[in-house]
């Protein structure tokens, strides 16, 4: 009777189709030189902004595989620059980002939603200062072509936007009169991979 279940079983089995994880989109190489973060607060009502000038970006892409595709990134919280010397090691303190304890704020993706053939979804979690919280990151190709200045590799350029407020992260105080709370990310990026 062992037998016999384990015959019909095994029978049953090729009925059922597998189900496979979609393969890894291609890795595309970020261009640091011609690409930045940025980002933009608003300071008694008038915006002022800012950026990061260290960050690594990790994405794999690939339009016709979203499923496949991946967008991780790490901003070093130290590199920190609003053009102000004074400001920004204010801004590096226990009251802001506090770096010596949270070094890094990050966003990974877990998802990949297609908008449309030149904007896409990416949904998964930001951390910042040790605070993790769910995030999504709308993601716009700009230009996805042959390198002009290498023909064996391909040519990409994005605009990636992502808003966060501030206060649920434990970054700057309560008071949102004199800082906002509401903080606009940017990412422009330029890319290449090999053919």
């Amino acid at each position: 009777m062992i037998l016999a279940a384990a015959l019909v079983l095994t029978g049953l089995s090729s009925f059922i189709p597998s189900v496979k994880s979609p393969a890894d989109a291609a890795e595309w190489k970020l261009d640091n030189t011609h690409s930045s973060v940025s980002f933009t607060v608003a300071h008694l009502g008038t915006p002022l902004m800012g950026g990061f000038k260290k960050y690594d970006v990790a994405l794999r892409f690939d339009p016709a595989n979203p499923d496949g595709s991946s967008l991780n990134v790490t901003i070093d919280a130290a590199s920190i620059d609003t053009r102000s010397e004074g400001r920004d090691e204010h801004l590096k303190g226990a009251d802001f980002f506090d770096v010596t304890k949270f070094p890094n704020a990050t966003f990974k993706s877990e998802k990949v939603t297609k908008k449309s053939d030149k904007e896409f979804l990416f949904s998964g979690t930001l951390t910042v200062k040790g605070v993790a919280k769910k995030a999504e990151v709308t993601f716009l190709v700009n230009v996805n072509k042959e390198h002009p200045y290498a023909k064996d590799k391909m040519l990409l350029g994005v605009t990636a936007t992502t808003k966060m407020k501030r206060t649920e992260f434990g970054v700057g105080g309560a008071d949102t009169n004199s800082l906002g709370d509401d903080v606009d990310i940017t990412f422009y990026g330029e890319f290449s991979k090999a053919k």
